[in-house]
């Protein structure tokens, strides 16, 4: 299961998709480059809701639970995030780095997009359309074999 927290990335939930992802992805706007911290973090109320329905109607392997190897590393994960930490409100300094999930789902896999802290994939995502994050999210969740992104009618 895959939670986008912008659709101007499109075109990567619909690849993921076409790969057998369970996806989501609210209509919200991308601001990149963000001018301050708070931009693209609105609306995780939204976010939240929508990521949790789609869990509950999706058929998740091992609860939710991460696979291992014998070293304990993960070997595959069921669920991803593709946004910025989340906050609570745009008052909230305290942002965290959070999947829009509750327990048992919060295990998961998190490209940050529209992050204006830390590591941020929006420059890369916009450099490939999203082809070389596709590849990493099919392998690290067992998705279909992903060879180019995909293009909806219309777009």
């Amino acid at each position: 299961m895959i939670a986008f927290s912008h659709s101007a990335i499109h075109r990567l939930a619909f690849t993921l998709a076409r790969a057998g992802g369970a996806v989501i992805v609210p209509e919200r706007e991308l601001v990149w480059p963000p001018k301050e911290w708070t931009m693209n973090r609105d609306g995780a109320a939204a976010l939240i809701c929508a990521a949790e329905w789609l869990a509950s109607r999706t058929k998740i392997p091992n609860e939710g639970l991460p696979l291992t190897n014998k070293d304990n590393d993960v070997t595959r994960w069921f669920y991803a995030y593709l946004g910025p930490r989340l906050c609570a409100s745009e008052a909230d300094s305290r942002c965290r780095d959070i999947v829009p999930l509750s327990p048992p789902h919060h295990y998961y896999a998190w490209v940050p997009v529209g992050e204006t802290e830390g590591e941020d994939k929006t420059d890369r995502i916009i450099a490939d359309q999203g082809l070389s994050t596709a590849k990493w999210l099919q392998k690290h969740l067992g998705l279909h074999s992903i060879t180019g992104i995909e293009h909806p009618a219309g777009t």
